[in-house]
């Protein structure tokens, strides 16, 4: 909504925590959308999509990886994510190429370095592992990316380097394949849909991802990934599962393999107000 965004540009200017200006900002639009009956997906984009396909999350020791991959594959998912590099890079590599016979072609494998890497083991990995949709982070040194790509050929994603970068510097990172959006360390939504625009002008992928955010966050990440771009993107909002409490009268149901938009914004309205108080 055009009208939210003199206020939306006053809380970015005077909030300087990225968390909460997207709660403010979060804040600013679901009341509107209360009193106007809409639903946030809809106040972000004309013909936002009813369902978003999500990922698993795949972490823990390599055998009970595997049985986790199997369960994921058994349950639907088309897209599972996978935690590496606390391991050794060897190891990795084989965990890697077991889950690409574990998964065959249906479903994709997206990596997370989490920058764990030097230039020398990122290499490694990158010329012997399996096929992968794309790697985030490989390297401990994010400047040596683009001479990473260029001599592999490896696909990668931006995370942690988006933090603090505005949409239009985007332009110097053409080699990444795809970027991880969090909105609540991106600081807020239309910085966040600012970014996806710019990205898919640049032909990278834009992965709306949580970060530990509670229902009422989840649910906007719900939204977001709904409305943005041409086509579905499976989002990654397994950090919700890992709550051992939440805000919301009942939680989110976040089934495999995709979501119902409008039944997660509904959800995130029943606020229990007084969890609120105890927190």
């Amino acid at each position: 909504m055009d009208g939210n965004e003199p206020l939306v540009r006053e809380v970015e200017r005077r909030v300087s925590a990225p968390s909460v200006r997207f709660g403010f900002e979060l804040a600013v639009w679901n009341l509107y959308g209360a009193f106007s009956d809409i639903g946030l997906a809809e106040l972000l984009a004309p013909s936002p999509r009813a369902t978003v396909p999500v990922n698993g999350l795949l972490s823990g020791p390599p055998d009970e990886i595997l049985g986790k991959a199997r369960r994921m594959r058994n349950a639907g998912y088309r897209t599972v994510k996978l935690k590496i590099g606390s391991r050794a890079v060897a190891d990795d590599i084989r965990l890697v190429r077991a889950l690409g016979e574990e998964f065959g072609h249906g479903i994709s494998l997206r990596l997370d370095a989490n920058r764990a890497w030097d230039y020398e083991e990122a290499a490694e990995f990158v010329n012997s592992a399996a096929r992968f949709e794309y790697v985030e982070e490989p390297l401990a040194d994010p400047v040596r990316m683009p001479d990473l790509v260029q001599h592999s050929g490896v696909p990668v994603a931006l995370d942690e380097s988006l933090v603090g970068m505005e949409p239009d510097e985007l332009e110097e990172h053409r080699y990444a394949r795809a970027i991880v959006l969090k909105p609540t360390l991106l600081g807020g939504i239309s910085r966040t849909l600012r970014m996806a625009e710019r990205a898919l002008l640049l032909g990278m992928t834009p992965v709306v991802s949580s970060a530990y955010e509670s229902g009422v966050g989840t649910a906007a990440l719900v939204a977001m990934a709904a409305s943005i771009g041409a086509r579905p993107v499976p989002a990654g909002l397994d950090t919700y599962r890992m709550l051992a409490g939440d805000v919301l009268e009942t939680p989110l149901e976040l089934p495999a393999p995709s979501v119902d938009v409008a039944a997660t914004t509904d959800a995130s309205r029943r606020v229990d107000v007084r969890r609120l108080e105890r927190l």
